[in-house]
């Protein structure tokens, strides 16, 4: 008898996490993250699921302000700290093979030169696409996504097929047409990581003739400009 309660307990925890893990309120969500403790198959893809909620989240808060504001800001930096938490349990999924978790984890937030974003390099077959979809879109995701996939192109050009390099330095020559000015610089420096030279003749185009501007103190400055102009004999050795 003793037995059947304990299984009736077990279950109804089990319910009430994964019943927690879709309420509308993230400190609920964060609290059934915490309450899964040994994690099974289905634990795992419940995670993943939580983290593409989480990343909507934070892309929201994003697009609301423009990319000026992120979840620290508008949700403070426990939030913050619970996504990290769910961002690096999914990253230890796809490290040890779940390939399933791998485009959620790219549709994170994360820095380019983090772990999470290293591996993200190394599972290229599955990112490249990815990436390439979301640089071709206005948003704030798209300078980022460029930057992935200079990281890519530069680290995994060798094993690239042809039509895999084209889609990859297409983007960032088409991204250096953009109409934001971080977009630009992100594919110039793209451009340089990736050690791409088809856009050459538009960044030096952009060294001397972009008129993107920025205050620093009284001095005006170029970004655009600066950033293309430190690119052009990079790219010219």
């Amino acid at each position: 008898m003793s037995k059947w309660i304990f299984a009736l307990v077990g279950l109804a925890i089990s319910c009430f996490a994964q019943g927690s893990l879709d309420s509308a309120n993230w400190k609920d969500r964060a609290a059934a993250f915490r309450s899964i403790t040994a994690v099974t198959a289905q634990d795992q893809q419940r995670i993943i699921a939580l983290l593409d909620r989480e990343n909507r989240v934070v892309t929201d808060a994003l697009t609301a302000s423009g990319g000026k504001r992120g979840v620290s800001t508008t949700l403070g930096e426990e939030y913050s700290e619970y996504y990290s938490t769910v961002l690096s349990k999914v990253a230890e999924f796809a490290t040890s093979g779940n390939d399933a978790a791998v485009p959620t984890l790219a549709g994170g937030a994360y820095n380019e030169d983090s772990k999470v974003g290293s591996l993200l390099v190394t599972k290229w077959r599955i990112t490249l696409p990815l990436y390439a979809q979301s640089s071709a879109q206005a948003g704030v995701r798209q300078a980022h996504s460029l930057q992935m996939i200079g990281l890519i192109l530069g680290a995994h050009r060798s094993e690239m097929a042809a039509d895999q390099v084209n889609l990859a330095e297409t983007r960032l020559t088409n991204a250096l047409s953009s109409q934001s000015s971080a977009v630009r610089i992100a594919a110039i420096r793209s451009s340089v990581q990736a050690g791409s030279t088809r856009g050459l003749e538009t960044i030096k185009r952009l060294a001397a003739e972009d008129n993107a501007k920025s205050k620093s103190g009284k001095q005006i400055r170029f970004p655009v400009r600066e950033e293309a102009a430190k690119a052009v004999p990079q790219l010219q050795r």
